[in-house]
């Protein structure tokens, strides 16, 4: 097996694990906080550090901008959480109307959930993944 293809498997493995790490934090009911910050910033250092300085196919880097896109979630859903419940945008503004989610119904059992939209979530995901991607090709030599 080639140097290559050994840095080739190390990738996918790591991905995978941040992946993995990635979605676990969502199995839980619950608004964003501090603990999905530290760790979606430790697993961007991580690929940063393990992932970013290799060549990639055009594939690859669509796979790479969607686990970024999937990392950043906790982060800017944490940024959301504050801006709502700090009441730092108008409840009724346009801004709130994006990022809120319906409030969901109250009972004595109920469990502590976000109150970022989904919908916020799926398009953060996308416009940080497609970013992500597009500044990885930028950086890819052309001619390898």
């Amino acid at each position: 097996m080639s140097e290559h293809q050994n840095d080739q498997t190390d990738i996918a493995a790591l991905a995978a694990g941040v992946v993995a790490v990635s979605v676990s934090m969502f199995v839980a009911p619950g608004p964003y906080d501090l603990n999905g910050v530290m760790v979606g910033a430790t697993l961007l250092f991580v690929l940063y550090g393990y992932v970013w300085n290799k060549y990639r196919s055009r594939a690859q880097s669509v796979a790479l901008g969607a686990v970024v896109g999937i990392i950043t979630l906790p982060i800017i859903g944490f940024a959301a959480e504050i801006l709502l419940a700090a009441q730092l945008v108008s409840p009724d503004g346009i801004l709130a109307t994006l990022i809120a989610a319906p409030p969901a119904p109250q009972s004595e059992n109920a469990v502590p959930t976000s109150g970022v939209s989904g919908w916020f979530l799926v398009a953060v995901w996308v416009a940080s993944g497609i970013g992500c991607a597009v500044l990885d090709r930028r950086k890819q030599p052309t001619n390898v």
